[in-house]
């Protein structure tokens, strides 16, 4: 994936990623509009509302960075990694690469494909930075990912081997956790973000040298779950008359709240944090498919020929659009986190992506999204409005803010979670603002043992949930870390502590791997061991 919102891919590239597709020949510095990046600010630039009103300006920004910064940049990247990856059989014999999201052992798709959107970022900077294991693992991920998704398009997580049925509880069987799936929680996004990581794979195999031909060809694995994830996304639309999903924690005997149908916007029955919400319409989700969709529906032309796909893809992008301007508003003018198209509107917004504070960089072009309305939006949710933007309760923590999620409102009740800082971080225009918001993140990172949690508390930042995150490490370093990317090393671990620590916690061991050598250290890959 490119950096730069007007970084793009000729087809010559592609050509040499599939000849079998016989592309058409264009000049090589002719711009593909379907494989313009998505959730990746310009470089060394912030996202601001000013100008003409119109559209989202890009201005420049000092680019520093401490030892602290590097650091945890390093750590980061390597987090997001180390003892994560696992390779596993699929029942056609073929390989694919199981991410673990840290301390806890199954793959969610979403945070999967920021894990290794980190490494294809970091891979553009240092190209040499990957190994052949990497890259297998790139290209095994969404392999994963594809068969997951056939599996069962409606679940988000999903284990490293499959299950018998008959070992499983009722309550499993209810809950959808059979076979391959660890939950069954339906998040929109979800399968969005495959999608997402299946163009940036197309985009970077040659330059990465990947080979996923057999993978990515017309009526491979990845195009048979493209068109199973649009065909449920079409579904949802009209979630009340043909969607046959339920779920035990949702209301209305698992169908969730009533909503109206055809509105345009898709159904989903839990967010991202993986928590049911008021309404059934959640609004930066949305927006975040809707631009992948729209990318979707050039890429389906371009590459599959798929042009039954290519209009679906536009006709679900263009009716989430309609919805937004018919019901994603408050009456303040802002957008709300979740709506049911019958005049509700859940007025909050939650930590975990897509969020509503994440909208500029869901997207940057404003294909979706309305300049003014976003401008609101970013006002309102980091401010007391919010009932989930939560600050320090002492004189001396007062100024540390954040947004939390009510996954965690047990566990710490005025918790801030790192990411909503990163995100704050990445949209702010005022350097003052970035500043505070790096120093935030530093602070709580030293206080829970030099790296990032889940969540904090700012009043005790040693208070944490989470041992290991390796979705908000992945964060950090693709929008954090524009002032260090040039001191950060391969992508490997870099402190023996570390590797330990990670290994206790993923339950991983040292594989049949190769050995990387970092400035004088020498390092072994984690992640191609069994468990």
């Amino acid at each position: 994936m490119g950096r730069g919102a007007g970084k793009v891919l000729t087809s010559g590239k592609l050509m040499a990623c599939w000849l079998s597709l016989a592309l058409p020949t264009v000049a090589a510095d002719e711009p593909h509009s379907w494989l313009v990046p998505v959730l990746l600010p310009e470089s060394a630039s912030a996202w601001t509302g000013i100008g003409d009103g119109q559209q989202l300006v890009h201005t420049e920004r000092a680019a520093t960075c401490t030892e602290a910064h590097a650091q945890l940049c390093e750590d980061s990247l390597s987090s997001a990694i180390d003892g994560t990856f696992t390779e596993i059989t699929l029942p056609d014999g073929t390989n694919a690469t199981h991410v673990a999201t840290g301390d806890i052992g199954d793959m969610w798709i979403r945070d999967s494909t920021e894990q290794l959107t980190a490494i294809l970022q970091h891979a553009e900077i240092k190209p040499d930075s990957t190994t052949p294991e990497m890259r297998r693992a790139l290209v095994g991920a969404l392999r994963a990912q594809a068969f997951f998704i056939l599996e069962d398009p409606y679940a988000n997580s999903f284990r490293s081997s499959r299950v018998d049925s008959a070992s499983l509880t009722k309550s499993d069987r209810g809950l959808r956790r059979v076979g391959w799936v660890a939950t069954g929680n339906y998040e929109l996004d979800s399968s969005g973000y495959f999608l997402r990581y299946m163009m940036d794979v197309a985009e970077r195999c040659e330059e990465l040298q990947l080979n996923p031909k057999d993978l990515l060809d017309a009526d491979g694995l990845a195009h048979s779950a493209a068109k199973l994830v649009l065909k449920t996304w079409a579904t949802e639309r009209s979630h009340t008359a043909k969607s046959s999903y339920t779920y035990p924690e949702l209301s209305n005997h698992g169908k969730g709240a009533p909503v109206k149908d055809d509105i345009g916007l898709i159904w989903t029955g839990f967010g991202p944090s993986d928590n049911r919400y008021l309404h059934g319409y959640m609004i930066s989700s949305n927006v975040f498919v809707a631009v992948v969709l729209e990318r979707l529906a050039a890429f389906a032309t371009k590459v599959w020929k798929d042009e039954a796909m290519a209009d679906l893809a536009a006709d679900l992008a263009a009716g989430i659009k309609k919805g937004l301007q018919a019901h994603g508003k408050a009456k303040g003018g802002h957008y709300c986190f979740t709506v049911d198209g019958l005049g509700g509107c859940e007025e909050m917004d939650d930590a975990n992506l897509p969020s509503l504070l994440s909208l500029p960089l869901l997207d940057p072009e404003q294909s979706i999204v309305e300049i003014d309305a976003t401008i609101l939006t970013r006002q309102w949710v980091l401010s007391k409005k919010n009932p989930y933007y939560n600050c320090g309760r002492r004189p001396a923590t007062s100024e540390v803010c954040g947004i939390g999620s009510p996954h965690t409102q047990t566990e710490i009740p005025n918790g801030i979670w790192p990411m909503s800082v990163i995100v704050q971080r990445a949209t702010a225009e005022d350097a003052d603002e970035r500043e505070a918001c790096l120093a935030t993140l530093l602070t709580s990172a030293k206080a829970g043992g030099d790296i990032l949690h889940e969540s904090f508390d700012p009043d005790s930042p040693m208070h944490w949930t989470r041992a290991n995150f390796a979705w908000v490490d992945s964060l950090f370093a693709r929008f954090a870390c524009d002032e260090c990317w040039d001191g950060i090393g391969g992508v490997v671990s870099n402190a023996s502590a570390r590797v330990d620590r990670l290994r206790r916690y993923a339950g991983m061991r040292h594989g049949d791997a190769a050995s990387f050598q970092v400035g004088s250290r020498s390092w072994r890959w984690l992640g191609l061991g069994r468990p």
